[in-house]
This record gives C-alpha cells, sequence and structure tokens, in this order.
C-alpha cells in the first residue's frame, strides 16, 4: 500500500498519468470493503408500541415550547440519522425506526405551519 502510494506520489510529481491510474487500481484492489448487514423493515409490535410511545412522549414535551422549536429539533434529529447512515453506522433497528419515525414528525409539523402560515 506504501508502495503504491509513493508511485502515485512520484507519478503526479513527474507527469505521468497512467502510472497514477495504476497506482489507485492498485491501491483500490487491496481494501476490501466491510460487508453491510442486511435491512429488513420487519419490526415487532412491542418495538412498535415503544417507538411510538418515545415519539409521543417527545412531540407532547416540545409541543409545550411551541411548533417552530418541534420541527426544527426533529429535524435535526432526522438529518443526524441520515448523515451517520451515510458514513456508514450500522445502528440497531429500533434507532433506525425512531430516525424515520422523527423525520416523519418533521415533515408533518412542517406542513402543518406551513398550512397554518397561508390561512
Amino acid at each position: 500500500r506504501q508502495q503504491a502510494a509513493r508511485a502515485s506520489r512520484r507519478a503526479e510529481f513527474f507527469g505521468k498519468g497512467d502510472a497514477i491510474d495504476r497506482a489507485a487500481d492498485a491501491a483500490l484492489a487491496e481494501t476490501i470493503a466491510p460487508a453491510r448487514s442486511e435491512f429488513k423493515i420487519a419490526f415487532s409490535m412491542k418495538e412498535l408500541m415503544i417507538a411510538m410511545t418515545v415519539a409521543t412522549v417527545a412531540v407532547g414535551v416540545l409541543t409545550s415550547i411551541g411548533p417552530e422549536a418541534v420541527s426544527m429539533t426533529f429535524g435535526l434529529v432526522a438529518l443526524a440519522g441520515l448523515a451517520a447512515h451515510a458514513a456508514g453506522v450500522d445502528p440497531p433497528r429500533r434507532v433506525v425506526l425512531g430516525w424515520w419515525i422523527s423525520l416523519v414528525i418533521y415533515l408533518a409539523v412542517g406542513f402543518f405551519l406551513l398550512v397554518r402560515m397561508a390561512a
């Protein structure tokens, strides 16, 4: 791997484009991506009830501070979940379900605020 990196730097310095491509191909051939587990949407009723209870309590608490804060909070939670997924984190299914529920709540509250402001 170090030799491939050195060859790449030398080729870049001396202007040899083909050598860079070969060195990059050699370096990539050595790395093996970790296998990701297959995600299935199959939750038990217990997991769904726990997630809905947590979401209901969170909405109840955040509703007392105003819909704008609710939308912002759930939007940030959903964004953090999407960023973690993009970074390759493989969280438990309950956490994924919580992220999706927070995304749905974010969209629902945002739509509600949009309709309320238009009226």
